[in-house]
């Protein structure tokens, strides 16, 4: 058995009501609310969580994960189904689940690529036997809309009854492991639709009524905790007078037994008692000595005992300390002085430490105990006083790649770029198989006002195509389309204000695909090629890039590139993005134009790169006398760093050649936005090494870019 389940000590939690513990109520009470607003994404994805609904539509984990994000990129953010518009100049919601859905139908009914059907564009999600799935999520949405449509008119309470009972039967799976949630709530409904019928037979009630009434119901305080044969953690009132071997009380601070609330200002009973009344005081003390009459072993009291800020005592609950007094009294004996009357109470009072790591937990005849041998570690390295060097992940440099037929190492161009685009992640996905993905996020449930830049880029990969093929023939066929497409783009916000951006991206868009046109007027054409490259250790100007195993990582074994130019005109190369150059935009265009100037050494060797928006986000790269050398320089690292971790980190090692360093860094580290020293793949490949902007960067940096920065021209 694991070392951690034999530590582990069974518990349950009971007395919670019933309306937050049991997830069949919880969601019942939801829906019963659904006339007074919509329905947001993510509440629908957590019904979805739920054991029973998922066990009854079939929709596990791991399709919910799939449907959250064909949800996410159909556009579902609010609603079940769009409301009729009433106002003229009222936009009609148009992000709704029924929108997403039916996006989704046409997405796998259509080719891709196809046209707007309507208002709708087809989003490709669902593809083959994922069709199933598609049917199981609309089967619930629609079964959550009939619902919302039932509940939204008074009824009697034996139609809501009726209803009730119908909706159990729908969602909710009857297996062995749900049965008793579903009987719960089945048996309340019960007790409570004969009540409601026989008080108000006829009388028509609405759905808020009805879940005021189901609440109350639910959480009726005589139902009470339940006692079970481990560990049981409940209200102070929900296992009162029942005996137990051990009774522990948490969180015993100054103020809470008796509590210190107050009536209300307009209580009159409280301002004007009587004799008789109950005493809230009194009750909480009868409270307590019910407690401690119930321990048959030991009754333990714990409190806060230190203040957060200063360390100075802290005093108990009154109740715990008029308890720390008698006991004092009663063990130092009747004419005790005060000093002895202090110390018979110290012998009752144990002070634990703050962090579980405390050395007092792990001294051979303390009274401390702990359940976490782990932490002894840190407890001794703490009582030592010195801590031990962090365990570097990469301590020593990987194997060498074995070269294929003892020939020159094979090495695709793509794989090349997307090494220099990120090292270290290349180094973790490749070498060692841990591929890092960002978690699929919650849904949003509000409507976008705005689009972001994922928003964006799927707007240009639907539209910039069919603009860059446009012809003297078709432009208008061609301008018509994309602003369908843009129009019915589940990311565009909606009214006016979708009108707004449909216009900007349209026309940053044109202007894109008129300058790439502009430059591939000529024809293009697509160049494969293979390069012959012998690495070259750089010039490091005596500084080590991998500590003492720089001697260990050159390897001069030749290297192989080989890969495909794709947009060459008898002007030169043409690289185009929709989006401003950024650091791995340059770093991209510059490999691109080597192998270009190298594979063509005859041609214009002209590279330009064309960006979004105005002729001024793009750039030109000029001919390279030799670039083979400077391939066999980022080939050589590009081997070492396929062993050992590159401290290459391009946004901050661009900022630092064009704008400084202290651009650089505000890149590298920032407390307001994520920034590149957040990246998981570098925490986890540097992980025991010091993290930092260093000599090693500064020199990786000018090894890449300062070569790139004298070729490059812009008209920004």
């Amino acid at each position: 058995m694991p070392s951690n389940e034999r530590r582990r000590i069974p518990y349950r939690i009971t007395g919670l009501p019933p309306s937050q513990a049991n997830p069949v109520a919880r969601v019942l009470l939801d829906w019963l609310a659904l006339p007074e607003r919509s329905v947001g994404a993510p509440e629908l994805i957590e019904w979805l969580r739920v054991d029973a609904i998922t066990a009854r539509y079939g929709i596990d984990a791991a399709a919910l994960e799939t449907a959250q994000s064909w949800l996410a990129a159909a556009g579902a953010r609010r609603g079940l189904t769009p409301d009729e518009v009433a106002a003229e100049h009222v936009p009609a919601a148009r992000h709704t689940f029924s929108d997403a859905l039916t996006r989704l139908f046409l997405g796998y009914a259509l080719p891709d690529g196809g046209a707007p059907v309507d208002e709708w564009l087809p989003v490709e999600g669902a593809n083959g036997s994922d069709a199933a799935l598609l049917g199981r999520l609309t089967r619930f949405i629609d079964d959550i809309d009939a619902f919302s449509e039932r509940v939204a008119a008074p009824r009697t309470p034996r139609a809501w009854g009726e209803i009730m009972l119908d909706a159990l039967e729908r969602f909710f799976d009857s297996g062995l492991a749900f049965s008793d949630s579903i009987a719960d709530v089945r048996g309340t409904l019960d007790a409570l639709i004969v009540a409601m019928d026989e008080g108000a037979g006829e009388t028509e009630v609405s759905a808020a009524v009805l879940r005021t009434a189901f609440a109350d119901a639910l959480d009726d305080p005589a139902r009470g905790g339940v006692p079970w044969g481990g560990v049981t953690f409940s209200s102070l009132t929900s296992l009162r007078g029942l005996p137990y071997r051990v009774i522990c009380l948490v969180g015993m601070d100054d103020g809470m037994l008796p509590s210190l609330a107050r009536a209300d200002e307009f209580d009159l009973m409280a301002s004007f008692g009587k004799l008789g009344d109950r005493q809230r005081r009194d009750d909480e003390r009868n409270l307590f000595l019910d407690l401690l009459l119930s321990a048959r072993d030991r009754f333990v009291v714990a409190y806060t005992g230190r203040s957060i800020r200063d360390n100075a005592a802290l005093p108990p609950a009154a109740l715990i300390d008029e308890l720390l007094d008698y006991l004092a009294e009663s063990a130092a004996g009747e004419h005790a002085s005060p000093d002895e009357l202090a110390e018979a109470r110290a012998r009752f009072v144990f002070e634990h430490p703050l962090q579980p790591f405390a050395p007092d937990y792990f001294e051979p005849q303390a009274p401390l105990f702990t359940y976490e041998p782990e932490r002894a570690e840190l407890a001794r390295t703490l009582a030592l006083g010195r801590p031990e060097p962090p365990v570097r992940f990469f301590s020593e440099p990987l194997a060498a790649e074995d070269d294929e037929d003892n020939g020159a190492q094979a090495v695709a161009f793509d794989d090349f770029v997307r090494f220099w685009r990120h090292p270290a992640r290349a180094l973790l996905r490749d070498r060692l198989g841990i591929a890092l993905f960002d978690a699929q996020g919650e849904l949003g449930d509000t409507e976008p006002f705005e689009l972001d830049y994922s928003g964006r880029d799927a707007l240009a990969e639907r539209v910039l195509p069919a603009l860059l093929n446009m012809t003297g023939d078709g432009d208008h066929l061609a301008r018509e389309r994309a602003r369908r497409v843009a129009r019915a783009s589940p990311e565009m916000p909606g009214g006016a204000t979708g009108g707004v951006w449909q216009t900007q991206e349209l026309r940053a868009l044109h202007q894109l695909a008129n300058r790439v046109r502009v430059s591939t007027g000529e024809g293009t054409t697509r160049l494969p090629f293979t390069l012959d490259i012998e690495p070259r250790w750089p010039d490091t100007e005596g500084v080590a890039l991998f500590g003492t195993h720089d001697a260990r990582l050159a390897d001069a074994r030749p290297l192989q590139l080989h890969g495909t130019l794709n947009l060459l005109t008898p002007q030169g190369q043409v690289i185009y993005r929709y989006d401003a150059p950024r650091a791995r935009d340059y770093l991209s265009a510059w490999l691109a134009h080597l192998a270009y100037c190298a594979a063509d050494p005859g041609g214009p060797r002209r590279t330009v790169w064309h960006g979004r928006g105005a002729q001024s986000s793009d750039f030109e790269l000029t001919p390279v006398a030799d670039p083979l050398a400077h391939l066999a320089a980022l080939a050589a690292l590009y081997r070492a760093g396929r062993r050992m971790p590159l401290r290459f980190f391009p946004k901050s090692a661009w900022l630092k050649m064009t704008e400084g360093d202290s651009k650089a860094e505000s890149a590298w580290l920032s407390e307001r936005t994520r920034s590149e020293s957040d990246d998981p793949a570098l925490r986890i490949a540097f992980r025991g090494a010091n993290l930092a902007l260093d000599d090693t960067f500064a020199v990786l940096a000018k090894i890449v870019f300062e070569p790139l920065i004298r070729h490059v021209r812009s008209d920004a």
